[in-house]
């Protein structure tokens, strides 16, 4: 049986990890409902659209 101050580490590591990439995802997002439409907008003039 592991010690619980062998696990906490390795628990509060996998949390932080978890929290960046929520945090991360959630700019993402918010970057793609703010400025989604202007690249939309320019990658179907440069005619890359068809690649979404």
């Amino acid at each position: 049986m592991e010690r619980i101050d062998s696990i906490a580490p390795r628990f509060l590591i996998t949390a932080l990890g978890v929290t960046v990439g929520a945090g991360l995802a959630v700019v993402a997002f918010a970057g793609w409902i703010r400025y989604g439409s202007d690249i939309v907008i320019s990658l179907s003039e440069t005619g890359l659209s068809f690649c979404f």
